[in-house]
């Protein structure tokens, strides 16, 4: 059992030892009882990307079932943040380039009903 189930540290590191009752159970579900702020979809998710270590060795395969004893480290990839100048500068430009779109298809549309109601000459 671990010391302390569901906490990790501020670098996102969880390590486990497995108990004689998660001996027969998949390391995907065992990791999801002893993580429950982590998703069992995002545990998956991090076991496939090869985060997780049993033993010293790494593990791909969410499925597998290990020994009591085993030693799991599941280490969780915080998000990057981005630099504000980039970040902002590129949300701007899409929000510049939506406004641009919605101009034009305005400017369009006023100009097909223009075009169907004239009064003939």
């Amino acid at each position: 059992m671990p010391d302390e189930p569901g906490t990790g540290n501020d670098s996102g590191v969880y390590e486990f030892t497995l108990g004689e009752f998660d001996a027969d159970e998949r390391i995907d579900q065992v990791l999801a009882a002893y993580c429950p702020d982590l998703s069992r979809t995002h545990i998956q998710k991090l076991i496939r990307d090869g985060k997780l270590t049993v033993n010293g060795k790494v593990c791909d395969v969410p499925r597998l079932k290990f020994p009591a004893g085993a030693v799991a480290r599941l280490t969780e990839s915080l998000p990057s943040v981005p630099d504000r100048a980039g970040g902002g500068q590129l949300a701007r430009d899409r929000g510049e380039r939506r406004a641009r779109a919605r101009t034009r298809a305005r400017r369009r549309g006023f100009r097909r009903h223009a075009a169907r109601h004239r009064a003939p000459a």
